[in-house]
């Protein structure tokens, strides 16, 4: 072996060593770049979806809204055509007379809002503060407290009957049909020992039968005609009312209709 050739082969691998650098420090950039304009086109299409759900919720443009898109790319999804998911929530929002949170989980969200979205549902969870600002809402008598007690809506009634105050408590389970959500008297207390809605009206006749009527309120006329009022519950401290729909558009035409009931 000459002397020379440890020199050409150490000059051989430091040409490697400097193309492989070379490279390498190319692909971060193209990465970098490309993590960049991904993390702006995610944003883009946040700001995208935050309207929409001002829209859909009538929220004012000032309103917080979170927004967080699945996916590791973005730019891979719109090149597909379609959004995996779409998580979106929202601390204030007053749906006809309720005031809540919401949020809502849309999945196989097309580019062209002209074809259907997969799937939508929504969660409205109204506190028991707001249920109180509504209880004239749930009984044609005066309601003087309301309290969230899982699977029930229990609210207190004091009236008078021959200068003798009464106080009555009912507990109301609510449920959803048509649009929209009803709510049925299921148990009952007279000063405080449980009773039956026959002998609480046997009793006391139509200031009884007033306090025993099943109330419904609305709440389709206050969303878009696609989405559906699916459920309503009492979950621990709030009333959930989950809305839905299946394949449906939501483009601009489509939330400018609004649903009925009935």
């Amino acid at each position: 072996m000459s002397v020379a050739e440890p020199a050409v082969k150490a000059k051989k691998k430091r040409r490697k060593r400097t193309v492989v650098a070379t490279v390498l420090a190319t692909v971060g950039v193209i990465f970098g770049a490309l993590w960049g304009l991904d993390a702006w086109a995610r944003q883009q299409v946040a700001d995208y979806v935050t309207e929409k759900v001002q829209q859909v919720l009538s929220l004012d443009s000032d309103e917080p809204v979170s927004v967080e898109i699945a996916g590791v790319s973005v730019i891979a999804q719109i090149i597909t055509g379609s959004f995996e998911q779409v998580d979106v929530g929202v601390d204030d929002v007053t749906l006809g007379d309720f005031t809540g949170g919401v949020t809502m989980r849309a999945e196989g969200i097309p580019i062209d809002m002209s074809r259907p979205v997969d799937r939508v549902q929504i969660e409205f969870s109204v506190n028991e503060r707001s249920i109180q600002k509504i209880a004239h809402l749930l009984s044609a008598t005066s309601i003087d407290t309301v309290e969230l007690v899982d699977p029930e809506i229990q609210f207190a009634s004091e009236f008078t009957v021959f200068g003798f105050s009464v106080d009555v408590g009912v507990g109301i389970e609510p449920f959803a049909k048509d649009g929209e959500i009803g709510f049925t008297p299921t148990s009952l207390e007279l000063n405080g020992v449980r009773t039956s809605a026959s002998a609480l009206s046997e009793r006391y006749g139509s200031i009884a039968s007033s306090l025993l009527q099943t109330r419904t309120i609305c709440v389709a006329r206050w969303l878009p005609e696609a989405l559906t009022v699916d459920d309503v519950a009492v979950r621990d401290d709030d009333l959930v009312i989950t809305i839905g729909a299946d394949k449906a558009i939501f483009d601009d035409a489509s939330l400018r209709s609004l649903g009925t009931c009935g």
